[in-house]
């Protein structure tokens, strides 16, 4: 697969790099990606001044849609077909965002 990667926090080290398709695990979905596009949040942590200890290289991608490619073992709310888009901010459904949902429900970030 193609990925658009950076090897250091600036945005003129963004690369097109060819990457192994990864597998669905459990409970996971794999998602062919249609469109994507680099937000503010992407910008910060390229400039370095948000997430600095970040790993590299890092994939900035906080937007993007896509189609369900395949499902992992135990997965039953999504199906291959399926149109999506990811949502870093688990949980959220609509009004204001809790201090804990911004705190210990954000992705985007390396998964510990």
């Amino acid at each position: 697969m193609r990925a658009l990667q950076a090897d250091a926090f600036a945005i003129d080290r963004l690369s097109l790099v060819d990457l192994p398709t990864p597998t669905a695990r459990r409970g996971e979905i794999l998602v062919k990606v249609k469109a994507a596009s680099l937000n503010y949040r992407d910008l910060a942590i390229l400039c370095g001044g948000y997430m600095p200890s970040l790993p590299l290289p890092y994939t900035p991608c906080s937007d993007a849609c896509g189609v369900v490619e395949a499902v992992g073992e135990d997965v039953t709310r999504f199906k291959p077909g399926d149109r999506v888009i990811p949502v870093y901010l688990q949980g959220w459904r609509d009004g204001a965002l809790t201090p804990e949902q911004r705190s210990s429900g954000s992705l985007g970030g390396p998964l510990t």
